[in-house]
């Protein structure tokens, strides 16, 4: 989402706004995680000309970080509950599907050091729901990452493989 903070309103009012609706599917507050990952780069990849982008109005500001932090946890509080909630109406698949993408924006946007455990806990369910052949390609994908982060070498030590 590549639209600026309005000046007279507070950091990323938008997506705040936007994260109060009831999204019939999880996916689009997962693609939230995803925004708020690219929100704490310190470089956006994109620039608009004449446009003062986030990076640029608060950079990697504490206060901006600490905003980009509360917002993706309390998704991802929300997130978590879901799955749950699809365990508890027993729709295995759904919740196999949800843990898996959960565990690709932990992969793609999360602290592999702080969020491993989480990580490998999201894995260690969605790889026994799902079809073999989409368990396997995940696991080439942390394998490939493996090569060049060492963080992801030991989330690749404590997955099992498919």
């Amino acid at each position: 989402m590549a639209v600026p903070d309005h000046p007279k309103e507070s950091m990323l009012y938008l997506l705040k706004a936007l994260m109060t609706i009831q999204w019939a599917s999880p996916i689009v507050p997962l693609r939230f995680l995803s925004l708020l990952g690219a929100y704490a780069q310190g470089e956006y990849p994109y620039q608009f000309v004449g446009v003062d982008n986030n990076n640029s109005l608060y950079g990697c500001a504490n206060q901006f970080v600490t905003e980009i932090d509360s917002l993706a946890g309390t998704i991802l509080n929300d997130l978590l509950s879901k799955i749950k909630a699809y365990g508890d109406q027993n729709q295995i698949k759904k919740q196999a599907r949800l843990s898996l993408e959960l565990f690709f924006a932990i992969l793609n946007w999360g602290d592999i050091h702080d969020m491993g455990n989480l990580a490998v806990n999201l894995w260690n369910f969605s790889y026994k729901n799902l079809e073999r052949k989409l368990a396997e390609r995940t696991f080439e994908s942390v394998q490939f990452k493996s090569r060049t982060n060492p963080a992801f070498e030991m989330l690749l030590s404590r997955m099992p493989l498919p």
